[in-house]
């Protein structure tokens, strides 16, 4: 059977400079604030058997990679009510785009309703969970809301 997860990094080296400000900038947010104790999340990928999907600043857009998610920056979230297949095919929609340099300063830092070519990270993770408005999601919520729909029936 094919498992599906959502994996929230957490910022914590030095060098990750950009994670620690993206945390900082989103938990800033007055609709949501950091439950005590969990740890900021500055990035997320859809993990689908094994492998990583996501945005990144770092590989420069929407890619597709393995990543050694058995280290305490990393936490796991199982997701079952998204199938497998329906979130790939969200994933074929977008791969190759750019990262999303605009929406990142646009929504998440000026919060403006300005949508530009490409998507950040938490964008093609809800996309490819089937959350609606995605492009107003941000690392720290969807993390929160895979959480809470992980503990409800």
């Amino acid at each position: 059977m094919t498992r599906i997860a959502l994996a929230a990094y957490t910022p914590h080296r030095p060098q990750d400079a950009l994670g620690h400000l993206t945390a900082w900038w989103t938990d800033r947010n007055p609709a949501r604030r950091t439950p005590p104790g969990r740890p900021p999340v500055s990035h997320v990928e859809v993990v689908i058997d094994g492998m990583c999907h996501s945005s990144s600043l770092r590989d420069g857009g929407v890619r597709r990679k393995l990543i050694d998610l058995d280290r305490p920056h990393w936490r796991v979230i199982p997701i079952t009510w998204r199938s497998p297949d329906a979130a790939l095919k969200v994933f074929a929609r977008h791969n190759g785009e750019p990262y999303a340099w605009g929406d990142l300063i646009a929504q998440h830092v000026l919060r403006l309703p300005i949508d530009f070519r490409g998507p950040t990270c938490s964008e093609l993770c809800a996309l490819m969970l089937g959350i609606p408005r995605a492009e107003r999601i941000d690392p720290a919520w969807l993390t929160d809301y895979c959480e809470s729909r992980r503990t409800t029936p």
